[in-house]
């Protein structure tokens, strides 16, 4: 059975079409759900998440228990997540939303923006993103990496 390995990526290493790459990637290796994070400054409903929900709103799948790359200090590992189907369809329709693609900085935009990107895998983190430091955590199994790694993906055995 292969082992699962964890490598980091890091926005200087690929360029915004990359990470499209690298997320289509993950997609056709199993990676079966994605979620994110809809952050807004205030209390009024921001328009960019609205137009997100609509825009994907097909791929939908309502909220379950997901592992999460960031938390508050003292919170659960694990949190009631919304995810949504991670198929090459729901993949292009979230370039309008991501156009740095997925590891860049966050906009901070006062209507709302989109962080921490997740794909997972049967339930479990296959790649992580955590927008602010811009870096993605990777899980693989060995045979995944070394073919990551044949396509020029290069990754880092810690975040930093």
């Amino acid at each position: 059975m292969n082992s699962i390995i964890q490598r980091f990526v890091r926005t200087s290493d690929l360029t915004p079409e990359q990470t499209w790459q690298l997320v289509m990637w993950c997609a056709e290796r199993g990676g079966d759900e994605f979620s994110v994070r809809l952050l807004r400054s205030g209390d009024h409903l921001a328009s960019a998440h609205s137009r997100f929900r609509e825009g994907l709103a097909e791929f939908h799948r309502g909220k379950a228990s997901r592992e999460c790359v960031t938390n508050q200090v003292g919170a659960k590992s694990r949190n009631s997540t919304e995810i949504w189907q991670c198929c090459p369809e729901s993949i292009e329709k979230l370039h309008r939303f991501f156009p740095d693609g997925v590891l860049a900085a966050p906009s901070y935009a006062e209507e709302g923006w989109f962080e921490d990107f997740i794909i997972y895998r049967r339930g479990e983190i296959m790649c992580g993103v955590v927008s602010h430091e811009e870096i993605a955590l990777l899980r693989l199994a060995d045979l995944e990496y070394r073919e990551l790694s044949e396509r020029s993906i290069k990754s880092h055995e810690t975040a930093i």
